[in-house]
């Protein structure tokens, strides 16, 4: 399988984004799902958007996104958080 793209953005791209970034990394580790991670501020988000398989969002994301958005708040609140990491997870080894 190819190694896959995954896109972290926030407000800003950088402090909320490098929690869920480090945390997705830990759990690609564990899953041995072989992820690029990277992370933008949904201002400049849009050079990236061809390149990645898929979008985990920290914030309000424009409707005109042709990428699969999985919502990343559950990284911050812990909320459903292991349901999160499972849609992540299925939509990245589908």
């Amino acid at each position: 399988m190819a190694r896959k793209r995954v896109l972290v953005v926030c407000g800003t791209g950088i402090a909320t984004s490098t929690v869920v970034a480090n945390k997705l990394g830990e759990f690609f580790k564990q899953r041995g799902i072989d992820a690029e991670i990277r992370q933008a501020k949904v201002m400049e988000m849009g050079a990236q958007l061809p390149d990645v398989d898929l979008v985990v969002a920290i914030t309000l994301m424009p409707k005109a996104i042709d990428k699969p958005v999985v919502n990343g708040m559950p990284f911050i609140t812990g909320v459903n958080l292991p349901a999160t990491l499972e849609e992540i997870a299925k939509r990245l080894t589908s």
